[in-house]
């Protein structure tokens, strides 16, 4: 399920506040499109209204392909620095939330092992990867 919510968000050049939808988890099986919007950097962008600034807003996203079984979190560098995220993971590296016993695996499934990246070119290329992988072993079976 593709999750979008509004966030206000203050210009870095000339401080005016606007609202803007912010994309927090992609579902590309049901919205395929967004997934060609992800690697030609248009998601999550913020152009100003009042002086045409334009940045990526720089905010958590769940990318999540149904179809090919596999999902990505990424996070915001800046994060790994801060210890109240670090505490929401193992000391091997996987979110707490996957340890929930009262998930059923059937819901949580493929979700469990969510990868995790800090950078969104590091989500592309990743995102890549599975669908190069994807594509192999579909011709050699």
């Amino acid at each position: 399920m593709t999750k979008i919510a509004t966030h206000e968000v203050e210009c870095q050049a000339c401080g005016s506040k606007q609202n803007i939808r912010i994309f927090e988890s992609m579902n590309v099986t049901n919205e395929p499109e967004l997934k060609e919007k992800l690697f030609q950097g248009q998601l999550d962008v913020f152009t100003c209204e009042k002086c045409s600034y334009k940045t990526m807003v720089d905010t958590l996203v769940l990318y999540n392909d149904m179809e090919r079984k596999f999902s990505a979190q990424y996070y915001p560098s800046r994060w790994i620095f801060d210890d109240s995220f670090l505490n929401e993971f193992t000391k091997h590296g996987e979110p707490e939330w996957t340890r929930d016993e009262r998930v059923p695996e059937k819901v949580m499934g493929y979700l469990k092992w969510t990868h995790i990246v800090f950078s969104v070119d590091e989500l592309i290329r990743y995102v890549m990867f599975r669908d190069r992988i994807s594509e192999k072993w579909k011709q050699s079976s």
